[in-house]
């Protein structure tokens, strides 16, 4: 038997044979991992693990942690930085055009904010979140973390990244709970309802059961019964 290039001999003890095709299992299975960059992004993202996790975790692996590392820098530099700057200055450009027709010059603030994002544009954030330690102090809520440094210019391309991967559902258990909900709402009364209405609908039912609107279960179901309602109305 071959396992990572060694030959593992026949007379080697039953248990042992039972680890090595475990750890294969689990070798075959982690690798699928390498296909989307989600997973290392999440990591190094995270105040409390940042890219120290996998060197502390895989540090028996450095081509591991290479190919996390450069699937990290290719989508940062590729989708994200210089983001807000390439935003803000097609903005500034549009309110320059036009003021000049309407003969108003580029004011002080419109100069000093392409000044600052030229500044933001030359700094790495990645590089520079990477640079410090992780968080002692565990982040419970790691998704307000973000949302509090996207409200400071220089971090707002790093937090659009980390809101935009840390934001992903681990597991597709509540998205087929969403989808066999929607099933219920579109029923064959409800069949003329448009994508818009469904969506709108799961949303509120969502947030109603978690206790993000100030909305009961009757108040969603009166409105859930709102298009066949309408439907009565009109049947045509």
């Amino acid at each position: 038997m071959v396992y990572y290039g060694q030959v593992i001999p026949s007379s080697s003890p039953p248990t042992f044979h039972w680890e090595v095709h475990l750890l294969t299992g689990f070798s075959r299975y982690y690798s699928k991992t390498d296909l989307c960059p989600a997973y290392a992004i999440a990591v190094a993202l995270h105040p409390n693990m940042k890219l120290a996790y996998f060197h502390e975790e895989w540090a028996a692996k450095p081509d591991w942690i290479a190919g996390a590392v450069e699937s990290i820098d290719h989508r940062w530099h590729e989708s994200y930085r210089g983001y807000s700057t390439a935003h803000a200055d097609e903005r500034v450009v549009e309110e320059q055009e036009a003021g000049v027709e309407e003969g108003y010059p580029l004011s002080r603030w419109d100069r000093k904010r392409l000044a600052l994002n030229q500044d933001n544009e030359n700094v790495d954030m990645m590089g520079r979140f990477q640079q410090d330690p992780p968080l002692k102090e565990r982040v419970t809520d790691v998704i307000q973390y973000w949302f509090g440094k996207s409200m400071d210019s220089h971090w707002r391309d790093l937090a659009k990244m980390a809101l935009d991967y840390l934001t992903i559902p681990a597991m597709s258990a509540e998205p087929e709970r969403v989808f066999s909900a929607a099933k219920l709402s579109l029923s064959d009364r409800r069949c003329r309802m448009g994508d818009d209405a469904v969506e709108a609908l799961e949303c509120l039912k969502s947030w109603q059961r978690d206790g993000l609107i100030a909305a009961s279960r009757q108040d969603v179901k009166a409105m859930e019964d709102m298009p066949h309602a309408l439907c009565q109305e009109d049947p045509e």
